[in-house]
């Protein structure tokens, strides 16, 4: 018997149970020890769209009831993190000029963080079933920023780095509109605060690209 449960301590998914094995005598008894032991409410679904999760209570199997475009366009996000982290250490390792120092230590803080969202984006792919992309070629292939040639001066550096972080904010608002409809509170969550950094960082790094003779007083 297929049955969904959505827990009362706000699981940022909905989650579908089918068994492996028969563990109750009735369905009015299992439902009793779900009610009683893990605080959900259960009722019977149609499942037309789910992904396999692996099991973590018992032999019960879970299934997720997530839609496969929907981790597709996370891993799409997740191709275009790769890549822009790439061109990120290349602009760190490769500039010159009289802004070398601010713009070295900035590239680094930048990089830093990326890779830290990079195995955030990929965890919360894992836990919504699905799996993340993890071999170049599918990043070259999905992701929405290519590879840069070679940038030496910070001019140029940080107009790559407002253009690449609007094709992230793109794909971000985009997923924060289907993790809505999908009540996927977690990664809901993760997109927002993402959103948030990203549109403060083009802030400053575009008040640092105003040229002197274009200041306004």
């Amino acid at each position: 018997m297929l049955v969904e449960s959505q827990s009362t301590f706000h699981l940022p998914f909905e989650i579908v149970i089918l068994h492996s094995e028969p563990r109750y005598n009735t369905f009015a008894e299992e439902k009793s020890f779900f009610i009683n032991h893990i605080y959900v409410n259960i009722k019977i679904i149609e499942v037309s769209d789910v992904i396999w999760f692996p099991n973590f209570v018992s032999q019960t199997k879970y299934l997720m009831k997530t839609n496969q475009t929907y981790i597709n366009r996370l891993n799409d996000l997740l191709s275009s993190y790769q890549i822009h982290y790439q061109n990120l250490r290349s602009l760190h390792w490769h500039i010159l000029g009289a802004n070398f120092f601010e713009l070295h230590a900035k590239y680094e803080q930048l990089y830093n963080r990326v890779q830290l969202i990079i195995d955030e984006l990929a965890e919360r792919i894992l836990t919504l079933g699905g799996l993340p992309l993890s071999k170049l070629k599918d990043y070259l292939k999905n992701s929405s920023i290519e590879e840069n040639e070679l940038i030496r001066d910070g001019e140029s550096g940080v107009n790559y780095i407002l253009s690449a972080q609007k094709e992230l904010l793109i794909v971000e608002r985009e997923l924060l509109k289907l993790s809505t409809e999908l009540e996927d509170q977690g990664t809901n969550s993760f997109l927002s605060d993402l959103i948030k950094e990203k549109e403060k960082i083009n802030w400053m790094l575009s008040a640092w690209s105003v040229k002197q003779t274009e200041l306004v007083f």
